[in-house]
This record gives structure tokens, C-alpha cells and sequence, in this order.
């Protein structure tokens, strides 16, 4: 996947409320990790603290980011709802979902979008320092949030997660009207993605297929969910889509020990093969990754405990083989849920991100709260 291909120059600015804030450089071709817990009280249903955690592909830890937990801009998650936290980034912009609630909310997810509404945190990546906070309304009321996209130029963003009510599915947010609309209605969805200038989703009911979300991105309902063309069709609740030599291919995971590879084989995927994590590192909860420039698939996964990564060197159409590594460990009262890869021309960029205290610089912005 030509990723440079989608880092867009900024049309439109986001907008959010007034807050304090610092600027912290994100090193190019690092990953970015969605942590919950504090390290001290064991996790749990309770609301509990986010941090964003910034490493380099060997393993190593550049920083951690500790989300607020108070004030008009704080995001806490579930503790253990393992479906919540994937990171999706998308040329400039990160997305970072969560519920507007303090710390210590028994059973978070299971309260209403009126008592704790869902929120999404967007971070754009450059020197202006700009991040949105929104609460969504009614959606996911009595459930999970669970993911988000932006778009590129920072116009919007889709959304994802689940209820047993017609507030879940994917909705999306446009910054210019201040509108939050669901454009896909009744389904038990996990994370989208963007490939070229597809928008996808991975379910989580069902069979877990992976399916394209209307036409293009679509920012208005209905949107068909379309599975995608098989014989069987390619399942996942998380998965990579990449162009390498030969073809198109997909790497999935089905929240299992397991990740799949397919190929697009005269339009249509097939399975190539699959690959599985060494016995005690658990389920894997969210993939990214990269086409490096040997034309090798570079892949890297969490599981609740474990940032690992892979090297799919086997190319279009060929059987899966890969040697997981354990690069490093989430740590005693924490848990990863989420993962993304941040490439970016440039060597060094910034992420904009909030810090509940201390010498941020204040800017006024627009806060979208529906």
C-alpha cells in the first residue's frame, strides 16, 4: 500500500473547545499503541484511564501519553472490553474513541450514551496543534464504542461500535455542520479502514467478514454493507489491506491466536494461508503494518499483553510464513487493545495531544458536543 499517496495537505481545519495542551514529536515509522489502566488498580468493567503509547518497530518505548481522565477534554475506556480502543490513522490525522466519564464507572459500557456519552478525540499530526474532542449523541448508547477513522483533509471522521438498539453501526461525523448522522444501521460492527478511497469494516458478528461500506466513503445513510467477492469470503474483525508485488493482499484476525493472508487472485480473495501466535500470548486484538521496500509484508499486532511483529516475505498469492517476535509487554494492570502505524514523508512530525495539567499552549478552538 503507497501510503504516502494518501497524506493529504490540510483543507479544512478541525475545531474544538479551549483547552491546554503540549505538542509531542511522533518519529516517522513508529506505532502507536492504545493502552488502558494505570498500572496500580487491576483491570477491570470500570472506566479506566487511556494512555498512547509511542514506540519504535524494534520494541522500544519513546513515550507515553497519558489521556485526561477530568475537565471538558478527559476519555476513559472500559478496562476490559477487549473490542474498544483500535487506532486507525489516516495520512494527518489520529483517531481515539472513548467515553466522556470519569474513572471508577462500573460496567461502562453497559450505561447510556445520555449519562456518559461516546466520544472521539481526533490528534492531527503538524505544528498547529489541533485536536477535536466529540461526543456523539445518542450512538452506542448501552455499549461499545470502538473505533474510528478521520478523513484525510480532517473533515469528518466514521465511527464504530455496538448496541442492542439502532444506535450502533457506523456513524459520521462532519466538523463544517457540527452533524453527527449513522449511515449504517443494526450491525455489530468492530473497526473500518480506508483503502484506497474504499471505506471497510470488520464484524464482529456473524461470520466476521469484512465488507465495503456503501460507495467510496460515504458520509450519509443508508450504506450497504457488501461482503467482499470469494468463495468464501475473507473474515476479521482487524485487518491490514497492502499492494505488493503481484497483487493485492490482506492480513485479518478474528480476535484468535490466528491471522489470515489473502490474495485479491483475478478479483476475487482467496486464502493463502495462516499464521499463529506461540501458546500464551493470548488473542490478538488489532494489526497494522507496511510494505517495506523489499516488497515484504511488515506486520505488527497487541494481544491484551504483547506488542509482537512479523515479516511476510513470501509475496502475492503464497502460503504465510512468518516469525512472530515479541517486541514488548503491556505490564501489570495494563492491557493493549489497539495499534496503528503512523508513516509519514517527513522524518519527524507532530502530535498534538491533550495533558490534563502544565505550561500547554492555549488555543481556542470549537467544541462539537451534540
Amino acid at each position: 500500500m503507497n501510503f504516502t499517496k494518501r497524506f493529504l495537505p490540510l483543507t479544512c481545519a478541525i475545531l474544538a473547545g479551549s483547552f491546554s495542551h503540549a505538542q509531542l514529536s511522533l518519529q516517522n515509522g513508529n506505532l502507536v499503541i492504545y493502552r488502558t489502566g494505570n498500572g496500580t488498580t487491576p483491570i477491570s468493567n470500570a472506566s479506566s484511564e487511556i494512555s498512547l503509547l509511542e514506540f519504535q518497530q524494534d520494541g522500544t518505548l519513546v513515550q507515553t501519553i497519558n489521556l485526561p481522565t477530568t475537565g471538558t477534554d478527559r476519555l476513559t475506556a472500559s478496562g476490559s472490553a477487549t473490542s474498544e480502543g483500535k487506532l486507525r490513522y489516516n495520512g494527518k490525522f489520529l483517531a481515539v474513541t472513548g467515553y466522556d466519564a470519569p474513572t471508577g464507572v462500573t460496567n461502562i459500557k453497559d450505561t447510556t450514551a445520555a449519562a456518559y456519552p461516546r466520544r472521539v478525540q481526533v490528534f492531527e499530526n503538524n505544528t498547529s496543534a489541533t485536536v477535536n474532542t466529540t461526543n456523539l449523541g445518542a450512538a452506542f448508547s448501552g455499549d461499545n464504542i470502538r473505533s474510528a477513522i478521520p478523513q484525510a483533509d480532517g473533515s469528518g471522521v466514521w465511527i464504530t461500535g455496538h448496541a442492542s438498539n439502532t444506535s450502533n453501526g457506523i456513524w459520521y461525523h462532519d466538523y463544517a455542520s457540527s452533524t453527527t448522522s449513522q449511515i449504517v444501521t443494526n450491525t455489530n460492527l468492530r473497526t473500518v479502514h480506508i483503502y484506497n478511497g474504499q471505506l471497510y469494516s470488520g464484524r464482529a458478528s456473524g461470520p466476521g467478514t469484512v465488507q465495503t461500506v456503501g460507495t467510496g466513503l460515504p458520509t450519509t445513510g443508508p450504506a450497504p454493507l457488501v461482503n467482499l467477492p470469494a468463495a468464501t469470503a475473507p473474515v476479521g474483525r482487524s485487518f491490514f489491506i497492502g499492494d505488493i508485488t503481484g497483487g493485492t493482499v490482506m492480513y485479518t484476525t478474528l480476535d484468535s491466536g490466528t491471522i489470515n493472508k489473502y490474495s485479491l487472485v483475478s478479483g476475487n480473495w482467496v486464502l493463502s494461508g495462516t499464521g499463529t501466535v506461540p501458546g500464551g500470548w493470548g488473542n490478538v486484538w488489532d494489526l497494522t503494518g507496511y510494505v517495506d521496500g523489499s516488497g515484504n509484508v511488515q506486520l505488527f499486532g497487541v494481544t491484551e499483553g504483547r506488542l509482537f511483529s512479523l515479516t511476510d516475505a513470501n509475496g502475492f498469492d503464497s502460503p504465510f510464513s512468518a516469525t512472530f517476535t515479541s517486541l514488548a509487554l503491556a505490564g501489570t494492570n495494563y492491557a493493549f487493545r489497539g495499534i496503528t502505524y503512523v508513516p509519514e514523508p517527513s522524518t519527524i512530525v507532530i502530535l498534538s495531544l491533550l495533558v490534563l495539567f502544565g505550561a500547554g499552549v492555549l488555543r481556542k478552538c470549537r467544541k462539537a458536543t451534540l
